[in-house]
């Protein structure tokens, strides 16, 4: 070859790869340069569900209406102060015979709570706020003859320590019968056995919200006078929003030295009449009655109302709509009409 030939020949090449290499160069820009097809976005539903049980939110329907454990607490003086009562998310106060109330604490059945107690026994009118929840876990030791005769009656999920002994334990700390308790572990596993048999879940809770009701004025304490020798109060913290318990004007805590809390305080007042020389009592839990309701600082006057049993007891205001809760904590004191109740403003 000659080399003229081999110079035309060796430019011709080069010319013709640097062409390819520019339309190339070309086409791969333009393809790079071409927008990806826009696909609109899709904003993903925030659905928020509520305990029906305190209102706090939870993850899924289900737990809506959680399983729930009432557990009736020892309010004798000697048995103060009581055990888990700040874990309670719905705690009941009533009056029982010797001058005393008895609390009846309602804990979701997940939850975790080392110690609850002491356990004392049952009464009438307990099974009745008992049965707003369904068919919940009932933990008494004991009872008044016609409250066991009605809990075999209703077929109650009565899980008495006479015959479920094995779901408690006595203490050393105070002699009997203020030494009894129970805890999360032991409920949840008689669950494990027999909660598919005896306990289900269909029932409807208050309702939760944070608008205060309108008809409302501002309230910094409440004291309410059971007898002479003891009156719960009630003190609002502004910067919590909550309201710190009292017994005597004592700070009122659990074993654990932990503050009792409230974010709701309901006081219903219901008929109360003496049954026997015992002093025992029976209430007047279904009908209607003078209600009033404390909640982020501000009171609520209304009226309570339970057409039966199984039915929730309600509270309105005087326009006639159901009061809203703060989520939270709820503590309903039940007390018989005329008993003194002072509101500090």
């Amino acid at each position: 070859m000659s080399k003229k030939y081999s110079k035309k020949f060796f430019l011709y090449s080069t010319a013709a790869v640097i062409v390819l290499f520019v339309f190339g160069l070309i086409w791969f820009l333009s393809f790079r340069s071409k927008s990806a097809p826009v696909i609109p976005a899709v904003s993903p539903v925030a659905v928020q569900f509520h305990s029906q049980l305190d209102g706090s939110a939870v993850t899924t329907a289900e737990q809506t209406m959680p399983l729930v454990v009432g557990v009736m607490i020892d309010n004798h003086p000697d048995a103060r102060p009581p055990a888990g009562i700040t874990l309670a998310r719905v705690v009941y106060e009533a009056p029982v015979e010797g001058g005393f109330t008895r609390y009846f604490a309602l804990f979701s059945s997940g939850q975790t709570v080392d110690k609850a107690g002491p356990v004392r026994s049952a009464r009438l009118y307990f099974l009745d706020w008992l049965a707003e929840y369904g068919t919940p876990v009932y933990m008494h030791s004991g009872g008044s003859s016609d409250a066991l005769a009605e809990i075999k009656r209703r077929g109650i999920f009565s899980v008495n320590e006479f015959y479920w002994g094995e779901y408690y334990w006595r203490s050393d700390e105070a002699d009997p019968p203020h030494n009894l308790f129970t805890k999360s572990n032991l409920w949840q596993a008689l669950l494990e056995k027999f909660g598919d048999r005896y306990a289900t879940t269909t029932w409807s809770g208050w309702v939760f919200g944070d608008a205060p009701s309108a008809a409302s004025s501002t309230v910094k304490a409440v004291a309410v006078k059971y007898t002479a020798d003891y009156t719960v109060g009630w003190r609002y913290e502004l910067d919590s929003k909550k309201y710190r318990r009292f017994i005597n004007g004592q700070l009122s805590s659990d074993r654990a030295g932990r503050p009792v809390l409230a974010d709701n305080i309901i006081i219903l007042e219901m008929p109360v009449r003496v049954l026997d020389e015992e002093g025992r009592k029976a209430i007047a839990t279904i009908g209607a009655g003078s209600a009033r309701v404390v909640r982020q600082g501000t009171l609520v006057r209304g009226t309570w109302k339970k057409s039966a049993v199984e039915s929730r007891t309600r509270v309105y205001d005087a326009s006639g709509q159901e009061i809203t809760l703060v989520p939270g904590i709820t503590w309903v004191e039940v007390i018989p009409p005329l008993t003194t109740v002072e509101i500090t403003q």
